[in-house]
């Protein structure tokens, strides 16, 4: 890591550095892991491609390099527009962690055949403990025979990618008056090759069991919506779907020896002989023995940021110190296609980001009365504080609507000119939550049939839940007696104001009816708020959930009297 700063004028400063991370390359010391080898012919499904290799017999490359580029520049400038006014930029690359496996290692368990027939055995009798094997060599240890099972670990081959993080900003701080600062900067980064809670542990690529339109046609299928022939309308005799795409949807689910499909196919559809798999799905797959394949570790995630952050600060004058920040903000994800070869689908959903947050400070210390010198024992240094934070509610789950499956995962199709609201969400005294339905049902509509929604993973910027407000205050002083003694007195108050903060609303199929407890209070269903509590049970906190939480929000302000004596 490199760093220097020069000034290189009276009013510009620079600031930079470079960085580059690297790691040696690891090895596992007896060659014991085992990778999936989708090239190898797996002799327990019929010769199918798709088996298990080893290190150490295969004289294969387990340990990939590590990314040797991880190389990150820094940059910060500072310029004087004025003895009151700074200017600041900044950019810099950074990559992050990455611990990825080259495989994983295959055994046997042991066992103890004789269990639960003779407790007493001699254990000095061959056979009487079958002991494990490991490390296992036999490549058709996935699947077992007849059955489709786990296959072993597939690691992605770019798994050593470190995920790379680009970050800039731009600003202005102003000093208004002698105590008083303001700052206003936009923020903003991107990130490549991500993996974490955003992409789960594969990313949002990480599949390898993908079945392309082109490869259905080649069996004259065409499950994908506005796919097939021009007026297809294929609708086989003894399946509930409707003509066209969805009846070849229906048919996936089907066994590969079902009537329905032999008069398709021509025959029952089976990979390979002794197949096991219990749909036309299953047997399509290109690993039919594993089933649906996720590589792990997949680096294939992306993420940005941007936000414009200001900031005010009242620095300490006569005992009160303020800090203000306002943040606008919004971020993405690329997350899980809806349709693999279709990336423009969905390419980018909404993080869980407020929009807007509002945080406040304050600090007070009591001063010395110049003119009542006794009251000081009593009231000097005491010192009251404040927060609040005041933010946009949480982002909802957009409804799904059940009356019929669809080939591509979607969720409910928002009805364009509809309000998404019966009731002002941020008005407590504009609903009761016993009694009201809050969301408007007629906002969303089902998919319609042979045709494709939105992902399920979209998020809508004005769709959300009721703000959750936080405001605590604290006071305190230290009492000290000569230099050895200190006492320490605080008091801490949450919920100052005593709110009621609602939990969001349930999001659930707005189809679905709404339900009542024997008091006539709503406790289920689209757009509503449960926030019923039997007697006996404890209000619970605000949740963040986009399909709604059940009990009260916010417990009601409270307060906590701290005594620490020192000596």
């Amino acid at each position: 890591y490199l760093q220097d700063t020069w000034k290189a004028t009276r009013k510009l400063t620079l600031d930079y550095g470079l960085r580059w991370d690297f790691a040696t390359r690891y090895k596992e010391q007896y060659n014991r892991l085992g990778q999936f080898d989708p090239t190898l012919a797996n002799g327990n499904a019929g010769g199918h491609v798709g088996a298990t290799r080893y290190a150490s017999n295969c004289n294969c490359e387990f340990y990939p390099n590590p990314y040797p580029y991880a190389i990150g520049p820094r940059l910060g400038v500072a310029y004087q527009l004025d003895e009151k006014t700074v200017i600041r930029g900044g950019f810099g690359v950074n990559y992050q962690f990455v611990a990825a496996s080259g495989g994983g290692i295959v055994s046997t368990n042991g066992a103890y055949p004789l269990s639960g027939i003779n407790s007493f055995v001699n254990i000095q009798t061959p056979g009487s403990i079958v002991q494990p094997s490991w490390p296992v060599t036999d490549p058709n240890r996935f699947p077992t025979a007849g059955t489709v099972t786990g296959a072993p670990v597939y690691p992605d081959p770019n798994n050593l990618r470190p995920p790379r993080v680009s970050q800039w900003s731009i600003g202005i701080q102003r000093q208004l008056t002698k105590d008083l600062l303001v700052e206003a900067a936009y923020v903003g980064n991107r990130g490549v090759w991500e993996l974490g809670s955003a992409f789960a542990v594969n990313g949002p690529l990480a599949f390898l069991s993908q079945i392309s339109p082109a490869q259905y046609a080649s069996l004259g299928l065409y499950p994908y919506p506005g796919t097939g022939p021009s007026g297809y309308a294929y609708q086989p005799a003894g399946l509930a779907c409707t003509a066209g795409n969805d009846c070849d949807r229906a048919l996936l689910s089907q066994p590969p020896t079902s009537a329905a499909v032999v008069a398709k196919l021509g025959r029952p559809y089976f990979p390979y002989s002794g197949f096991p798999g219990t749909t036309l799905q299953s047997a399509l797959y290109p690993f039919p023995q594993f089933g649906a394949l996720l590589p792990s570790n997949s680096p294939t995630g992306d993420s940005k940021y941007d936000s414009l952050q200001m900031k005010l600060t009242k620095r300490l004058s006569k005992g009160l110190q303020i800090n203000g920040a306002y943040t606008w903000a919004k971020g993405f994800v690329v997350p899980a296609r809806q349709d693999f070869f279709n990336p423009q689908g969905n390419p980018w959903q909404l993080q869980q980001i407020p929009p807007q947050v509002l945080t406040f400070t304050a600090t007070y210390t009591m001063q010395k009365f110049a003119f009542l010198k006794a009251a000081n024992l009593v009231t000097k240094d005491w010192q009251i504080g404040y927060f609040g934070n005041y933010q946009s509610g949480t982002f909802l789950t957009p409804p799904t609507t059940g009356q019929f499956a669809t080939f591509l995962p979607s969720q409910a199709i928002r009805v364009p000119g509809v309000p998404l609201y019966n009731k002002d969400i941020n008005d407590i005294h504009n609903y009761n939550p016993y009694y009201d339905q809050v969301l408007n049902p007629a906002a969303w509509k089902q998919v319609p049939v042979n045709q494709v929604g939105p992902a399920v993973s979209t998020l809508y910027s004005d769709f959300r839940g009721p703000r959750q407000p936080h405001e605590n205050a604290n006071i305190g002083r230290h009492f000290r007696f000569k230099e050895k003694f200190d006492l320490y007195i605080r008091g801490e108050f949450v919920n100052i104001f005593n709110r009621t903060v609602m939990p969001n609303p349930i999001t659930t199929n707005p189809q679905n009816p709404l339900t009542k407890n024997g008091l006539g209070i709503y406790t289920g269903g689209f757009g509503v708020i449960n926030a019923y509590n039997a007697p006996g049970s404890n209000p619970t906190q605000a949740g963040g959930s986009g399909a709604g939480s059940a009990g009260t929000a916010l417990i009601g302000r409270s307060g906590t009297l701290i005594a620490r004596f020192q000596f």
